[in-house]
């Protein structure tokens, strides 16, 4: 067997491995393990951070959110971290504090006067805070009112350092089913993950953590990844709990969507080299990484690696290359019709099929053009991530989309 044959044998395995096999195996521990008993009566004190730069638009209708979740109004606080913002985001909330009539929730309004990210957002909110558990989330998220209901059970166990809730995209008519599919997909993973052992990412708009445990690196972008790594290098678990609903929207410009997406794919590559020498050591986690995040980042490499021995023993006509084309062709259309019933019945299982947009394995002829491009688009802007993560041309301050406000 030549140089050749082996590179294309591998990378089509990778390639099954990461996009299916993987999720289904996931699928499969989350349909098998039963979900959490959780004990409602169990209040630990959450101080909810949200980091806000220019975000007088939306800002107040976030508060209002917050002030109106289903837990105890003495039991968690709300701190605004305005970050140089030049708009009227200090002084809408500001105003909005010295309105209020209750007590309850506490709001706290704090300023950094130069813009440094949110990492650094979050680290100078945590000085500030009162509670137990940091929860973080965005000034233009809307959480379900049991968020903090559903997230508070997980900490009972000590064992348990940090808990991801559910992000569910709100889309315009201009979105397709490549978007649906991709958060069913993550969706999968995640609940898998943390059934097993801990899920490796967190959603950036619904991150809860003890206080302890973690102080974010202000050089690095991605919290959502890094949160994780914090917590399981110290001996706790990360879960993910799918009833804590957090509702967002997506861009709705391919501009804005390559932005946010470009910015997801360099932290993911920076975070990835900054903890490689704890995700190098043989554990489980290291396994899950990989197997979710890590592949992602070399993704079209992998496709590359794949085509290139392809079309050479197409052209030599090397009847082997055929038969495993074949086998491919044969395991992936079996596999994703597997996946998508495992995605149904994990989703009754859980009861949240009426939270989303959802299609039948049955609907999948008809939806997989549209998947297929968009998957293959993902893959252009990880391209497109590399070539700017190289060259240096990244900020950790997160540029906002303007069409999720």
């Amino acid at each position: 067997m030549d140089v050749l044959a082996i590179v294309y044998i591998i990378s089509g395995a990778l390639i099954l491995w990461h996009l299916l096999i993987y999720p289904i195996v996931m699928g499969i521990i989350a349909l098998i393990k039963k979900p959490l008993e959780k004990d409602y009566s169990y209040l630990p004190k959450f101080s909810i951070i949200v980091p806000a730069y220019n975000e007088e638009k939306v800002i107040i209708n976030r508060i209002k959110n917050l002030e109106a979740l289903n837990y105890p109004k003495d039991r968690y606080e709300i701190i605004i971290v305005e970050s140089g913002s030049t708009d009227n985001t200090y002084m809408k909330v500001e105003e909005y504090i010295k309105s209020r009539k209750s007590k309850f929730p506490i709001i706290k309004l704090l300023h950094e006067a130069k813009r440094k990210g949110k990492p650094s957002a979050v680290n100078y909110g945590k000085k500030y805070s009162d509670g137990e558990i940091i929860l973080v989330t965005d000034a233009n998220s809307i959480f379900d009112k049991n968020v903090l209901k559903e997230l508070a059970p997980h900490f009972k166990d000590p064992k348990v350092g940090a808990v991801g809730g559910r992000f569910v995209p709100i889309k315009n008519n201009s979105q397709g089913e490549g978007v649906d599919f991709y958060w069913d997909w993550e969706f999968l993973m995640r609940l898998g993950e943390s059934q097993l052992y801990s899920t490796c990412v967190m959603h950036g708009e619904i991150n809860a953590w003890r206080k302890e445990l973690v102080e974010l690196n202000p050089n690095l972008i991605s919290d959502d990844l890094m949160i994780p790594l914090e917590v399981i290098s110290k001996g706790k678990l990360v879960k993910y709990e799918p009833n804590a609903v957090v509702y967002e929207k997506v861009p709705s410009t391919k501009v804005d969507e390559i932005k946010q997406r470009k910015k997801n794919a360099i932290g993911t590559i920076q975070v990835t080299f900054k903890y490689i020498k704890f995700l190098l050591s043989p554990r489980l986690y290291s396994l899950i990484y990989f197997s979710h995040k890590g592949l992602q980042i070399f993704f079209p490499y992998l496709i590359v690696s794949f085509a290139l021995p392809l079309l050479v023993g197409l052209a030599k006509k090397n009847s082997n290359v055929l038969y495993l084309l074949a086998l491919y062709s044969i395991l992936s259309i079996v596999s994703l019709f597997i996946l998508m019933i495992i995605i149904q019945k994990v989703k009754v299982t859980y009861d949240i099929g009426a939270q989303t947009n959802n299609a039948k394995a049955s609907s999948l002829i008809i939806k997989l053009p549209a998947i297929v491009i968009y998957f293959l688009w993902l893959q252009w802007i990880v391209v497109l991530a590399w070539f700017d993560y190289l060259r240096g041309r990244y900020s950790v301050k997160w540029q906002k989309a303007e069409s999720t406000r």
